[in-house]
């Protein structure tokens, strides 16, 4: 099978439920040769020999006399320096650590629990969707082993080897190995494998299968310790005690790396949710499936658990046996950490620990009360040592901090004070830990020990509890206000870190600044705050982390109704910020001067403006991306390596950047539909305009025609969403006439592939108002149809075009939008997506020129039957049968040969004229005429439904 590309492969995994019904091994060919990349010992040495081929042409070039060298050699020898890097050469990079020797893990973007082809493949042919994990697992845990030769740290892994009953087995990696089935720390591939694999087996223990063959099955040659992660999650799941488990609870690398996955586990659906931001419609399914996964009792436990079961079993002996030798056979993880006084230290405390469990006088054994069952409870002789006790006192007071935090954060978010804590006693914790002399603000946290882990989470705990004194101030003594304002006070004063510095998409769960947003907006909203409140939450906009920076914006515009004017100048300061990556200069720059100037003009422009009787705030304007050379520049052309040419460059970017990363987040926070209806209208809409303007010559400059430019635009996907989110809004608020000209059609006459980054958006976003809104605007839909009129002109509905249908992920999506095939199930919405088409009239009119003008193309066609199928209930039969008619008169159909178009159709002829018998005779007559072209098509089933009682009574003239 030869390699085929990318867009493809995706296109094909689309189908992994039909496919693998029918050709599973093909599936798992495909998947392997696609996904399988170079292993890095492979990778490298060819690399070698390429470099190796390098330097003997520049030194075979420098050899020749050079009166004797042509005008090109002569260049060529002149800018040397472009063709060699000026860094050192990293054999091995995190990237590297990652992607694992895997690829396209874009495709598997965010990871699931029902990701295809693995899903498919489980659930119809096992083995084959078993034996591509292994696969892909052991190919990966390959890499992660020959990465380690390849270091310079040049560390050599020491595996595990378990005896199972059914035979010795070897697997290999460490922690973040073995948690490969959490979407932590490995690429998206590996994750949404084994996130599948963990919900099969799930779904085998509810239908009675046998845990200790389930077991046998799915770690069959597999390589890794990811897949022990998995067992030990079922184990706990049905609390197994059997022999097959006994090689995992006697083997101290096992118990302490559950124990690590146990750690990630108890802090619940939220990290995994991180990368459904912004996703709630679209993947509605996949996140609820993942809050439903964390609950389950299996990831609030971990397996030494299930050691005091053992001890109580025929298995006590053997337990006892291993346990107590474990100190004879320290499971360390590198051969290099052998003989580490510190690392060798720490393994003997665990051995220790887990010796204790083989003490028969420390387990007590309790009636549950109300029930026929007992409880056993274990507690080690070793956690009675005063160390012990204050490291369980610490852990205690840790879960305590976890939990005040994240009581606060539910409260907070849905505006009510959750019962489970009562905040005066949180108050008196908080006090009784600290005092009234806090002094932990001071510490930044910087690092990632222990102990900075522990501290922040008591800063945590202690914003939180403040922040719910202000927020749900009603009852409380002046003395605890006073008490919280004093603590906001301090926080204000917490330094960033290193790694919020460093990283503004950081995503921190948890921070003290992002409460104290909440507290000073309270403050606001209370009437309670001093001339300072406004500006310093207005300045936590300028922090590092994106995320901190949301959160106080979003906390001025949800004032808008008490501040306008804060809010104005939230917008003013978020948008000013971006301007050549402002924020992240503050945190980052040497030159402090500048930056200063800077800093002093914003301040000094907002704090005039909340002096001054002005209604609104003017925002910053966007300049041309580009800027002219005065004289040409010449760099390798992107063929360099075949024709060793040079491009004339006269163009180059400006000096003037934008954040575009922040600004999609300022974007989406904007209250957008307020403002609409304001004083701030028209400078919001110029502000828009501006935006698309500049965009729009970033991606298609006014001089392309004359010049070539090379840019990399990928990372404008998510500003493009955002953007087009806002115009969504825009036309959909305001009237067609003062829209379409302005902030549309400027996006639709563009002609180069990249528009559609920016089309496919502005077309999902508008179609989505139709699911959403109670009252749908015919502005939309006019738009709509405008976006359908642009989509009709693409290359690959032109029957001389090469790749006919082949359309790329943007154009794909685009179809779906216009089609409303792209959102199956949203039980929220007004209509369509909640099963609900009585309205389907409103969007028929873009849907029948749709399928009229394209429908001769196999994937437009697919759309369109998925949409009658969705909405077979209220979709109108005789214009079904005109729609398909007109298609089938097309002189050439693209892509239907061999697809399941036919049948899908004659089912759908089938159910129209069961649902409206007896027909009236005209629209009978053109269903019957469908029958007959599938019938000349080879249908079958068209044929039998020829016959039936259904059209036996009419003839086609």
């Amino acid at each position: 099978m030869n390699e085929i590309p990318n867009d493809i492969f995706r296109y094909i995994i689309q189908f992994s439920g039909f496919i693998a019904q029918k050709h599973p091994e093909l599936l798992v060919e495909l998947c392997l040769k696609n996904l399988k990349a170079e292993l890095p010992i492979d990778k490298h040495i060819k690399e070698c020999e390429e470099e190796k081929l390098h330097l003997e042409y520049w030194e075979s070039l420098e050899n020749i006399p050079a009166e004797e060298r042509t005008e090109k050699q002569k260049d060529l020898i002149k800018n040397k320096y472009l063709f060699f890097s000026q860094t050192p050469n990293i054999r091995v990079n995190d990237r590297d650590w990652k992607k694992l020797a895997l690829r396209d893990e874009s495709y598997f973007y965010p990871s699931s629990y029902s990701t295809e082809p693995f899903y498919s493949l489980l659930k119809n042919t096992p083995e084959y969707g078993l034996n591509l994990i292994k696969d892909l697992s052991n190919h990966a845990i390959t890499a992660w082993r020959q990465l380690h030769e390849l270091s310079d740290e040049k560390l050599t892994p020491i595996p595990i080897t378990l005896e199972f009953p059914w035979g010795s087995q070897t697997f290999w990696g460490n922690e973040k190995e073995y948690i490969w089935s959490r979407p932590y720390w490995v690429n998206n591939t590996l994750s949404s494998a084994f996130m599948t694999l963990e919900k099969w087996c799930f779904e085998q223990l509810e239908a009675n299968a046998d845990l200790n063959k389930l077991i046998q099955r799915i770690t069959k040659d597999h390589e890794s310790v990811a897949i022990l992660s998995v067992v030990s999650v079922l184990a706990l799941e049905k609390q197994c005690i059997s022999k097959t488990l006994l090689p995992l609870v006697t083997n101290q690398k096992i118990l302490d790396l559950d124990y690590y996955r146990f750690t990630q586990d108890i802090r619940g659906a939220s990290t995994p949710l991180i990368s459904y931001q912004g996703k709630n419609l679209t993947h509605k399914t996949e996140i609820n499936e993942i809050k439903e996964i964390y609950k389950k009792p299996s990831y609030k436990s971990f397996l030494a658990n299930l050691i005091p079961g053992f001890m109580l079993s025929e298995f006590e002996d053997l337990l006892k046996h291993e346990l107590n030798n474990l100190s004879n056979n320290l499971s360390y993880n590198y051969t290099e950490h052998i003989g580490n006084h510190i690392i060798t230290e720490n393994l003997l405390e665990r051995c220790k620990y887990y010796s204790g469990y083989t003490d028969r006088t420390t387990y007590v054994v309790e009636p549950i009360k109300g029930t026929d069952k007992i409880a056993i409870s274990h507690r080690s002789p070793s956690l009675d040592t005063p160390e012990s006790i204050e490291a369980f006192e610490e852990v205690r007071r840790f879960e305590n901090y976890i939990t005040l935090t994240m009581w606060a954060e539910n409260s907070l978010e849905k505006n009510t004070l959750d019962a489970n804590v009562d905040l005066p006693k949180a108050i008196e914790f908080i006090k009784s830990q600290y005092g009234l002399d806090i002094d932990i603000f001071e510490d930044n946290c910087d690092g990632w020990s222990d102990e900075t882990t522990r501290k922040r989470m008591e800063q945590n705990a202690v914003a939180a509890v403040a922040t719910m004194v202000l927020c749900f101030r009603k009852g409380l003594a002046d003395t605890d206000l006073e008490w919280a304002r004093e603590i906001i006070s301090k926080i204000l004063d917490l330094p960033f870190n290193s790694y919020e510095c460093s990283t503004p998409e950081a995503q921190l769960v948890f921070h003290p600044k992002k409460f104290v947003s909440k507290a000073l907006a309270s403050e606001i909203k209370n009437g309670t705050y001093n001339g300072d409140t406004r500006l310093q939450l207005l300045f936590i906009i300028a922090s590092p982390v994106n995320e901190v920076s949301i959160s106080a914006l979003n906390a001025c515009f949800l004032l808008y109704d008490v501040d306008k004017k804060l809010a104005y100048s939230a917008m003013f300061l978020a948008i000013s910020i971006c301007h050549d990556y402002l924020k992240h200069r503050i945190y980052n720059s040497e030159d402090d001067s500048d930056l200063a100037e800077e800093l002093y003009s914003l301040e000094y422009t907002v704090h005039e403006y909340f002096q001054s009787d002005d209604l609104i705030i003017k925002l910053p304007e966007y300049k041309s991306p580009w800027i002219e050379l005065k004289e040409v520049k010449y760099r390798p052309s992107s063929n360099y390596h075949l024709n060793k040419f040079f491009d004339a460059i006269k163009w180059e970017r400006s000096d003037e950047q934008w954040d575009t990363t922040f600004l999609s987040h300022v974007l989406k926070q904007l209250p957008t539909k307020e403002l609409l209806h304001s004083e701030f209208k028209e400078e919001l809409l110029n502000f828009i305009e501006n935006l698309i303007n500049w965009t729009i010559e970033l991606i298609e400059p006014s001089w392309s025609e004359q010049y070539s430019h090379e840019d990399n635009h990928s990372s404008l996907y998510e500003f493009s969403d955002a953007l087009c989110n806002v115009i969504s809004t825009i036309c959909e608020v305001l009237p067609f006439n003062e829209t379409y000209s302005r902030f549309v059609e400027p996006i639709l006459l563009l002609k180069s592939e990249e528009c559609w980054q920016l089309i496919e958006p502005l077309v999902r976003y508008c179609s989505c108002k139709l699911y959403d809104e109670s009252i749908v605007s015919e502005d939309v839909i006019k738009i709509l149809e405008r976006c359908l009129d642009r989509f009709l002109q693409i290359e690959e509905l032109k029957n001389d075009c090469y790749r006919i249908g082949k359309f790329d992920v943007f154009k794909n999506n685009t179809l779906k939008s216009l089609m409303f095939t792209r959102i199956t199930q949203f039980d929220s919405a007004k209509r369509f997506a909640n099963g609900n088409w009585s309205e389907i009239s409103l969007i028929l009119p873009i849907i029948d020129r749709l399928v009229r003008e394209a429908g001769w193309v196999s994937v437009v066609m697919k759309n369109f039957v998925q949409l009658c199928d969705h909405a077979k209930n209220d979709y109108p039969a005789e214009v079904f049968a005109d729609q398909v008619l007109t298609v089938i008169s097309k002189p050439k159909l693209v892509g239907w040969q061999g697809s399941t178009l036919y049948s899908r159709i004659s089912e759908l002829v089938q159910f129209f004229a069961e649902r409206d018998n007896p027909l009236d005779l005209e629209t009978g007559q053109k269903l019957l005429r469908i029958i007959d072209w599938l019938i000349d098509q080879g249908d079958r089933r068209s044929a039998s439904l020829q016959q039936s009682e259904l059209f036996r009574s009419i003839k086609v003239n």
